[in-house]
């Protein structure tokens, strides 16, 4: 992949290494169904109730980082909400009966 004027700047300035832009890197690319996959699982695995999800922009450029984020939304969390819980952290220990 050929590198941008701009990048070529950014590293002759020390602003941005190599890996500023592993965003690009072939192994980097994951489906939708993967990336749901993978949150649901660090979830699941953790017992986290609620997953709150960071982009970090780096040295991407804006444009294409606002359209990391809308793909997000389109394609990622229409899987993420359709995902059925079906283990609730610390239930298996809560009593279900109604006090007398």
């Amino acid at each position: 992949m050929a590198t941008s004027p701009k990048t070529a700047m950014q590293r002759e300035t020390d602003y941005s290494s190599q890996s500023s832009t592993d965003y690009v890197r072939a192994e980097n690319l994951r489906t939708p169904e993967e990336i749901a996959a993978k949150i649901v699982r660090l979830a699941e695995h953790t017992d986290a109730g609620t997953v709150q999800v960071n982009f970090n922009r780096g040295a991407m450029p804006q444009e294409m980082f606002v359209e990391q984020i809308r793909r997000f939304g389109r394609d990622v969390l229409p899987i993420l909400q359709a995902h059925q819980i079906t283990h609730v952290p610390g239930a298996d220990h809560v009593s279900h009966r109604v006090p007398a």
